[in-house]
């Protein structure tokens, strides 16, 4: 979800240590969001693509307005954002701060942090299946909570990496902590299928070229 506030192009600020928040700026006594639709419309795309079995992260809203505006100005500006937000159809929960903020006409975009970190910092788990993590290792598949850079592990990443780029998938971001079975949990997504889908290419081959076959599996 930190990724999604980046990848929508708002400007990203921080606030509190290691929270980042996105100021989306509005005009001079204005609640109209038709100028931030894109950035707003961007955030969802990236934050819908969390993987299915991650926990939604709550989204949360602060309006601001200059000193002198009413406060009943910025609520206004939260809510045409969260109106915005839920036509996108986001699939997190989202809270208006009940706190208007001063200084600037803008809406604060921010989430919660501290819970997703909790999931890379173990404090949290994802439902696991050893087995299944295991057994896409027999198959192929590195292990996703891992960036190596050196040695067999990172053979077996690049190796991996242009499988994937040949099956024409966006495979995983090399480390990332998720409900993704290659890294804490046990989702199964496209990605995992590639080695499969390249033996049956290698069985076919005298009658089908690789192309032909497609993978059609959850993923992101």
């Amino acid at each position: 979800m930190e990724n999604a506030l980046r990848a929508c192009g708002a400007e990203i600020l921080t606030g509190r240590p290691s929270v980042p928040y996105a100021n989306l700026p509005f005009g001079d006594s204005s609640t109209e969001p038709s100028a931030l639709a894109t950035v707003l419309r961007n955030f969802v795309t990236a934050a819908n693509r969390q993987l299915p079995g991650s926990h939604p992260i709550l989204v949360l809203l602060k309006g601001f307005t200059k000193l002198s505006e009413p406060s009943l100005l910025g609520r206004r500006r939260a809510e045409a954002v969260e109106g915005v937000l839920k036509s996108a159809n986001l699939k997190n929960p989202i809270i208006i701060v009940p706190e208007v903020g001063s200084g600037k006409c803008a809406v604060e975009v921010r989430i919660d942090r501290e819970f997703e970190a909790s999931f890379a910092l173990g404090q949290r788990e994802f439902e696991y299946n050893v087995a299944a993590h295991e057994f896409g290792h027999m198959i192929g598949l590195p292990d996703e909570y891992e960036n190596p850079d050196t040695g067999p592990k990172l053979i077996v990443k690049k190796n991996y990496n242009k499988l994937v780029a040949r099956a024409r998938l966006i495979g995983p971001t090399f480390p990332w902590h998720t409900s993704s079975m290659m890294s804490d949990g046990m989702t199964t997504l496209n990605w995992h299928y590639v080695t499969a889908w390249e033996a049956l290419g290698a069985l076919t081959g005298e009658f089908l070229y690789l192309s032909e076959w497609a993978i059609h599996a959850p993923g992101v």
